[in-house]
């Protein structure tokens, strides 16, 4: 949750957020002067996230700067069966040395010496189950069959926020292209609407296809994107917003961008 950090709007409702014990409708409420939408934003969700775990006394479960580099599921034996000195595992003599069948996790934590100087040092748990929770929020599409030779090609709403903000794009540069139909290109159309940035929109489907995320949002909730699916069919006129349905990109070279009709 480091990473949300932006006033989008979740997809979900608020209270789908919800964790055990702690209200999420009375946390908004004790916390936040929005209360328009039941829909939180991404920045509410972070902080009630943070809130949980502190008041919770939850902070000694987490280990921070801990990175996993092995999860393997192997037998844990009554005797030592781990030379905790260089954390090698020490063979079974025979199968009566086998024990307990559990998970085991190997990493790396980093840690400070002094504030400047860091080392690392190897850890080992077991258990008896592990969930790896990873996510796909900073997993990016690739553009298939595309000749890339920019510098400029961007997979989040806070690199474009970073760009904005250092002037690098500006309502009187050139357009910020949007590749896609998803939530997440309407998304960069949104940003893109409230900071007056001309946007050329491209996508492959047709606007009308009934596969399109937006016909499975009820338009009084989701009101935002229904509005930039408005605009993808021609039915919201806007200066800021070029759409192209059924183009597909083909090169991106430098600042230039060349796509086609399907």
């Amino acid at each position: 949750w480091q990473t949300l950090t932006n006033e989008f709007k979740t997809v979900s409702l608020g209270n789908w957020m919800e964790l055990p014990d702690m209200s999420f409708r009375e946390w908004r409420k004790n916390n936040c002067s929005d209360m328009s939408s039941s829909r939180a934003s991404t920045s509410e969700i972070a902080r009630y996230y943070m809130h949980y775990v502190k008041s919770k006394n939850l902070n000694r479960y987490f280990k921070n700067y801990h990175t996993v580099t092995s999860v393997q599921l192997i037998y844990i034996s009554n005797n030592q069966n781990v030379d905790y000195e260089n954390g090698e595992s020490i063979p079974f003599k025979d199968l009566s040395d086998k024990g307990e069948l559990l998970w085991e996790i190997r990493g790396k934590c980093t840690k400070s010496l002094n504030g400047e100087e860091f080392i690392e040092e190897d850890f080992v748990y077991h258990a008896n189950r592990v969930i790896l929770a990873t996510g796909a929020h900073d997993k990016s599409h690739e553009l298939e069959g595309v000749i890339h030779n920019s510098n400029l090609v961007l997979n989040s709403i806070p690199q474009l926020e970073e760009l904005h903000e250092s002037g690098v794009v500006s309502k009187d540069g050139d357009p910020v292209v949007v590749v896609g139909a998803g939530l997440s290109a309407a998304d960069a159309v949104l940003y893109c609407e409230a900071a007056d940035l001309p946007v050329v929109h491209i996508f492959r489907r047709q606007s009308e296809d009934r596969d399109l995320i937006f016909y499975k949002l009820p338009s009084t909730i989701y009101g935002e994107y229904h509005r930039v699916h408005k605009m993808m069919k021609g039915e919201v006129l806007n200066d800021f917003y070029q759409g192209f349905e059924r183009h597909t990109v083909k090169l991106l070279e430098n600042n230039s961008i060349a796509f086609q009709k399907e």
